[in-house]
């Protein structure tokens, strides 16, 4: 089966799936802002009528510094935008990421039991930090959006000596089943943890009638890029980078 999927359909999809506290349109890019340290929650990525960068550039610099941050820029390569007002506008590209997608057919389960729930508790946003490194601040800003998902939901947890060991979540919306926050504490990693707890997600997500899958992994992360090959997510749709716009001189 080849996949024909419309990259604008996984970016609604993953924007629901991982939501700003506020997004604003500004010159047809998708300006969202959250505070904290996260940049996808805090950049602006052109939409379907984004009007050229070099035209758009001053508005959103003026939209983020008036919330008191700098402007990100986030660059989807189907997007349009071109490459020449890129690289006079802007610092190099950051944190390339691949969005990868697959048909969800008729698979093995887990083979360790995987607790699901169709919300967090505090318990699991709790793990979800710990695993994640977060500092304190920011744990309050990612529990605050991850428990604002509109969409239906399951949430996903492997226990060792009574706590949460591996994590991962999994978000539906217009028939796309979209994954977030594969998460192992390091000395339980190589045990096929994260694989489980990604078995479930996807048996779940193909019994509410789902047919397609995606998710989106920074290009430098060997193990969870062979994690995702491993469960059959081999479509790359498209990528993505983050830069920052150079100070006007």
């Amino acid at each position: 089966m080849t996949l024909q999927i419309d990259p604008w359909r996984i970016e609604d999809a993953c924007r629901r799936a991982w939501p700003a506290v506020d997004e604003t349109m500004v010159a047809g890019w998708l300006a969202r802002s959250s505070g904290g340290p996260f940049r996808r929650i805090n950049s602006a990525t052109p939409g379907p009528e984004a009007i050229p960068l070099g035209s758009a550039l001053p508005a959103l610099t003026d939209h983020f510094s008036a919330l008191g941050r700098p402007a990100i820029l986030r660059i989807p390569d189907f997007a349009g935008i071109d490459e020449a007002a890129i690289e006079v506008s802007c610092g190099p590209p950051e944190a390339e990421t691949d969005t990868l997608a697959m048909a969800l057919r008729r698979s093995v389960g887990p083979v360790l039991p995987v607790e699901l729930h169709p919300r967090p508790d505090s318990e699991w946003l709790t793990a979800r930090a710990i695993l994640a490194g977060e500092t304190p601040q920011a744990t309050v800003l990612t529990s605050r959006l991850v428990t604002s998902i509109a969409d239906r939901a399951a949430f996903a947890a492997i226990r060792r000596d009574g706590r949460i060991v591996s994590l991962a979540f999994a978000v539906l919306h217009r028939g796309l089943a979209i994954f977030e926050s594969v998460r192992t504490e390091e000395s339980w990693r190589g045990r096929g943890f994260a694989r489980d707890c990604m078995l479930a997600l996807l048996g779940w997500s193909r019994d509410q009638g789902v047919e397609l899958a995606a998710l989106q992994v920074v290009r430098g992360n060997a193990p969870a890029q062979q994690l995702y090959a491993d469960l059959g997510f081999t479509m790359l749709v498209y990528r993505y980078h983050y830069r920052f716009p150079l100070p006007a001189e």
